[in-house]
């Protein structure tokens, strides 16, 4: 009889805590996503790529110039996206990648996988 009444919560408990779990698993994933044209395609590329040179181009701790002069010499990044992150990072020495991003207004990697672990920093 005791196993049951225990088969029984424990039904219970499932039917209770599943629309829970069907919840937090589909917050996660964007339900309306937008597909992207190519135009909005090749932005995001750009921008990762300019991402990445900050994560792994660059030795940290670091200046604006020592970041500029570090940009200057890829030849993946187009020179207008060159002249706008020269005009638009303040001139500071910055300790690890978010902080540049920080400074150009981008989102930070969530807590767990920032860039400063993935540098060492």
């Amino acid at each position: 009889m005791s196993k049951l009444v225990l088969g029984l919560i424990l039904s219970v408990a499932s039917v209770f805590t599943l629309p829970a779990v069907t919840a937090a698993k589909t917050a996660e994933t964007p339900a309306t996503a937008v597909p992207l044209d190519k135009e909005a395609q090749q932005k995001l590329k750009d921008h990762q790529r300019m991402r990445d040179h900050i994560v792994k181009s660059v030795k940290y701790p670091v200046t604006k110039d020592g970041l500029v002069k570090a940009f200057k010499g890829l030849r993946d990044i187009k020179p207008d996206d060159r002249k706008w992150f020269e005009e638009t990072l303040p001139s500071k020495t910055y300790e690890t990648p978010d902080d540049v991003m920080k400074a150009l207004g981008w989102e930070v990697a969530p807590a767990g996988k920032t860039t400063a672990a993935r540098t060492g920093k």
